[in-house]
């Protein structure tokens, strides 16, 4: 089995739009889906060409109601290459016998190709093969080439190469009443030096897009090149004669640029000199494919034996760094849940980036800095999010795109009972906690002190003030609450038959406004005097405030049942059991339970079953020693017997609705349980190529699930992360692993690790300043030149 190559061997018009999702390649500026060149918007194919950080709005009367929306833009699809012979019907794969189909998406090039031997209906056998690339050295460039052999045939053919900009957003379906057209074509036309264009702009955030398109055709007889525009089509059409068993090739190069784009004069100015310095689709294949093997060079992680399990790895690796690749470091975008694979969510940004930050950072620690960033820039917005609810501080949103407002819709659609209902997680106020905890992440593996004073000291101080002033003080107890919040269980947005929705005490919640208060005091250790006077003055915090905060670390209320299980929230105890059984039994699958129970009738509020890990994912982020810290100081116990009754608890009562799901529990039954632990990684892996999440990875595969596995590897098994300034190495293999291998960066420092499950090789090459100081398995090790050294297991 090839470990590097995804293998699609046969033609399946239903899975079509998921390989179109797994397919996708980009390069953290743009990316395209693995649609058939062919093929145009219908119901059995989605071309989607997307641009990060670029997103418009729109109002649809949604319930009765009208609401904005604002979404990730679909536009022109730069694919569109078709063929007829002899005036016949252009080429569809509905339309020919396939005899042969082969689909690889190579992971270690970065490219996807077909192969296809097919018989058309009047007997005419034919070879397609085609091969393309988005560009990973040349951000603003794409390519594919076609190659047509008629086996037993001769004749004249029609060749129509076009921009496509009759694309609309329509890629989900239960978005159906929101979907629209999110761009008006501006102009288009051919330019003198042999390419075509097209500039649209986006109908309410004002932004233009410039595409220029090259398309060279040889190996036939050419008789006529003429230029169309049909509706908002432009096309290229040749005519040719070809010859039996001689091949035809095709070459398509696209460039695009947008109105914000940095230095650049205009957009299509921009596209000119692009085509012009693009050279051929072979030149173009090899700085490509460069660029890829300096990428894989510093971020593959190998595992040995296991072959299908590294090609998933290393498709989740894939999909992580053409989203998060070097280019986006100049760009004004993060991390979308589905990354720019399709349009759910909208291509809005949750807090999928705590799964993938402890990656980048010890691969590309300027890409982390950048998301990190994308959150400073939306400060602003932050504080009005918090000034709206009486708060202090600085309040991001649960769902994020343009400028940081809330993105979160006013409703979801549930395709059981066919009803629009309210969606209440807007009230998730977590992921602030999560972007603390990236950026402490950050300063604690690259000891970025510039980035601590202009960005991640303020933000790290403005969401303790947030905190802190959301947590309201109970006289009578002397204890803080935190209400109205929902946690990481999306299941539960409130009490049952409670017309307001929210919790009391979400204990995952309180837990991480307790670390957040804690990391907001060691920041301020951490900055010069100057800054961090200058911090407090902005700020207007003085020491009564840390008093206040230091209060809260120690008096916060953490709600528990039975004495020894922490309650997701305060209350929980009082929920029902729900019958697991009677309704797997009834509907097989429940992932979904919550909207099970709406249509008939009841509430997923009522009982005590979860989406996804919320109390557990204290155990991801936090570690034991850590847990039992905040604990201690709260008055509350905590130990290893406490927590793996705890495990047990929640897991009976999980339905694993989120592919987040499986990620978390592999994490925490690491050390308990390795078989079980690597089961959940399994299927974790698994998740997209066999699309199990009830058919949804068509509408963009799960990014941050992907980059869970790969930081569960990482940080998990591999047992490598940060902590009190010290790279930590703390190997844990399951038994099913013989063996796994990666490189890490660590304050400019270059590791390399490899773990076997007898030894641990630690090879640490030159950096900025010796002595490095790393801590393998609970012991101080200190590196005083570049060397190499064996520590047994």
């Amino acid at each position: 089995m090839n470990e590097w190559k995804l293998i699609f061997d046969n033609w399946d018009i239903k899975n079509q739009q998921a390989r179109e999702a797994i397919c996708t390649l980009g390069n953290g500026y743009w990316a395209t889906r693995g649609a058939c060149e062919e093929a145009t918007q219908d119901h059995g194919h989605y071309p989607g060409t997307y641009i990060a950080g670029v997103y418009d709005r729109c109002e649809r009367i949604i319930a009765g109601e009208t609401v904005s929306h604002e979404t990730i833009v679909n536009w022109p699809n730069w694919l569109y290459l078709t063929y007829a012979m002899d005036n016949g019907q252009w080429f569809s794969m509905d339309q020919v016998q396939v005899h042969i189909y082969r689909q690889e998406l190579d992971l270690q090039r970065g490219v996807l190709s077909r192969y296809i031997q097919f018989t058309e209906p009047k007997g005419r056998e034919t070879i397609l093969q085609s091969i393309r690339m988005v560009h990973m050295e040349h951000p603003h460039i794409a390519a594919l080439q076609w190659t047509i052999i008629p086996l037993n045939w001769a004749g004249r053919l029609h060749v129509r190469s076009a921009l496509d900009s009759m694309i609309s957003n329509g890629n989900v379906e239960r978005y159906r009443e929101m979907n629209a057209k999110h761009f008006r074509l501006l102009d288009s036309g051919f330019h003198q030096q042999g390419w075509l264009y097209a500039v649209t702009e986006t109908l309410q955030s004002h932004i233009r897009l410039a595409q220029g398109l090259r398309t060279q055709v040889s190996g036939g007889n050419l008789l006529l090149q003429r230029n169309l525009q049909e509706m908002d089509m432009t096309i290229e059409e040749f005519v040719l004669d070809i010859q039996e068993q001689t091949p035809l090739q095709v070459d398509k190069t696209v460039a695009l640029y947008h109105s914000r784009d940095r230095g650049i004069s205009e957009p299509l100015e921009a596209v000119h000199h692009s085509l012009a310095s693009a050279g051929s689709f072979e030149q173009l294949l090899r700085s490509h494919q460069k660029a890829w093997e300096r990428i894989w060079d510093m971020t593959d992680i190998r595992i040995q034996n296991r072959p299908e399990d590294q090609l998933m790895l290393r498709l989740h690796l894939f999909h992580l760094l053409q989203t998060a690749s070097p280019h986006l470091t100049d760009l004004d975008a993060s991390l979308p849940a589905r990354g720019l694979t399709g349009e759910m969510y909208q291509g809005h940004i949750f807090w999928d980036d705590v799964f993938a930050l402890p990656f980048l950072i010890m691969r590309v620690p300027r890409v982390a800095r950048a998301m990190l960033l994308y959150r400073s820039r939306r400060q602003q917005q932050a504080g009005a999010q918090a000034q709206q609810h009486g708060l202090q501080g600085i309040r991001f949103p649960w769902r994020s795109g343009s400028d940081g407002s809330e993105q979160t819709p006013r409703f979801q659609w549930n395709p059981y009972s066919h009803h629009w209902i309210e969606d209440h997680t807007h009230l998730q106020c977590h992921q602030n906690a999560a972007i603390v905890y990236q950026i402490w992440k950050y300063y604690q593996a690259t000891a970025d002190l510039e980035f601590l004073q202009s960005h991640g000291g303020l933000l790290t101080l403005q969401i303790a003030r947030f905190w802190s002033s959301l947590a309201t003080l109970d006289a009578m107890s002397g204890q803080y609450h935190i209400r109205g919040v929902m946690g990481p269980d999306e299941f539960h947005t409130g009490y049952p038959d409670s017309p307001t929705p929210g919790l009391q005490d979400n204990a995952y919640t309180n837990v991480m406004a307790v670390w957040t208060l804690q990391c907001a005091r060691q920041v301020l250790q951490i900055l010069p005097d100057y800054s961090r006077q200058q911090l407090m003055e902005i700020l207007s915090i003085d020491h009564t405030d840390l008093e206040h905060w230091e209060n809260i670390t120690r008096q916060m209320f953490v709600p528990y049942h039975e004495d020894d299980l922490i309650s997701q929230f305060a209350g929980y105890e009082k929920l029902h059991e729900l019958d697991v059984n009677a309704y797997q039994a009834r509907y097989k699958d429940i992932r979904r339970i919550d909207q099970i129970l709406e249509a008939e009738g009841d509430a997923v509020n009522r009982y005590k079953i979860s989406k996804q890990p919320d109390v557990l994912m204290l155990c991801y982020l936090l570690t034991v020693t850590e847990l039992e810290s905040i604990f201690s100081n709260l008055g509350y116990p905590f130990s290893l017997k406490l927590l793996q009754k705890n495990i047990a608890y929640y897991q009976q009562r999980t339905t694993h609705g989120s592919t987040l799901s499986r990620v978390v529990f592999g994490w925490i039954h690491a050390r308990s349980d390795r078989s079980g632990s690597w089961n959940c990684l399994a299927e974790a892996l698994g998740q997209d190529v066999h699309d199990i999440q009830g058919g949804s990875t068509g509408e963009g595969i799960h990014l941050g699930a992907m980059a869970g596995t790969i930081d569960l590897m990482q940080r998990c098994y591999g047992g490598i992360d940060c902590e009190n300034n010290v790279l930590t190495v703390n190997p844990r293999l399951p038994e099913t692993l013989e063996g796994l291998a990666m490189k890490v960066q660590f304050r400019q420092h270059h590791i390399k690790v490899q773990i076997s499950p007898k030894s641990l090789r630690l090879d640490v090459s030159a950096g900025p300043s010796f002595p490095l100081v790393i801590n393998v398995r609970g012991t101080r090790h200190v590196f005083g030149t570049p060397t190499q050294q064996d520590f047994p297991l």
